[in-house]
This record gives structure tokens, C-alpha cells and sequence, in this order.
């Protein structure tokens, strides 16, 4: 996944440089300029996300804690995200993409698993199953040739 973003980074820097030495506009340059930069801190951001890949740093216990805390509070990792992590909590908390139609009203979006259960657990609507079970508590469970 990282590779081929990197590559194709690559390649919008190339097209973007290319243009950048045929144009004679000092307005569209310094735009393209800036493109660049914004390419490079990117592609930077990637070669980092695959230096800590192929070194195998992720640890279990990091990743566990940033899951628990996006799950204790998405809205922070979305008002502090920049647009790819925004992306990346509507896909995780809502099943389908949030569509507004300008006539109609905004339905109830559908939350994905985790969240579901987590507004079901705290609303007091989940009922655990009874001690005796689903099925009625019988005297002998097994048929007597079972029995040793």
C-alpha cells in the first residue's frame, strides 16, 4: 500500500516539476512550487510509514491504546485530524457514507459494530442471557446411555 503511494507521489512530483520548467508564469510557479513541497512532506510522511513497517516497531500495546482511544472519543481524532483522518473516521464509525440530499432531511446514519454495541451498552439495552440458559434447565441434560 505505502509503496505504490510513494510511487505515485513520485510520479505527481515528476509531472509537476516538468510543468513547473515549461511554464513562464512566476504566479503558476510559485503555486507549483508549493505542490512540490507539499508532494515531498508527503512522501516523506510514506517512506516513514515503511521504514517503521519493515522494522517491525508497531507494538501491540501501542496500537491497542490508539484504538481504545479513537473508540473512547472519534470526534477528537476528527476535529484534530487533517482530511485523510477525517476520511478515515467516517469509514470506521458509520457503515455507509454520510449522504445529504438538499431536499431531505439528514437521517440516522449506521453506526459499523463497535459503535452500535457501545450505544446499546450504555443506553441499557443489551440483556444478558439468564443463568439457566437459552433452553429450559432439565433434571438429566444427557440420555442415560451417555451416563458412565
Amino acid at each position: 500500500m505505502y509503496l505504490a503511494e510513494r510511487i505515485q507521489i513520485e510520479n505527481q512530483i515528476k509531472i509537476t516539476t516538468n510543468k513547473f520548467i515549461e511554464t513562464q508564469s512566476q504566479t503558476v510557479q510559485r503555486a507549483l512550487e508549493q505542490k512540490i513541497e507539499d508532494l515531498e512532506g508527503e512522501k516523506q510522511q510514506v517512506i516513514k510509514s515503511l521504514e517503521l513497517l519493515s522494522n517491525n516497531k508497531i507494538n501491540f500495546e501501542t496500537a491497542l491504546d490508539s484504538v481504545m482511544t479513537f473508540i473512547q472519543n472519534p470526534y477528537k481524532t476528527w476535529a484534530d485530524g487533517d482530511l485523510k483522518q477525517k476520511k478515515l473516521v467516517q469509514r470506521l464509525v458509520f457503515v455507509d457514507p454520510i449522504v445529504i440530499h438538499p431536499s431531505q432531511p439528514i437521517g440516522t446514519a449506521n453506526l459499523s459494530f463497535p459503535f452500535k454495541m457501545l450505544r446499546d451498552i450504555s443506553s441499557g439495552k443489551i440483556q444478558l442471557v439468564e443463568a439457566a440458559g437459552i433452553e429450559p434447565a432439565s433434571a438429566n441434560p444427557l440420555p442415560l446411555d451417555l451416563h458412565a
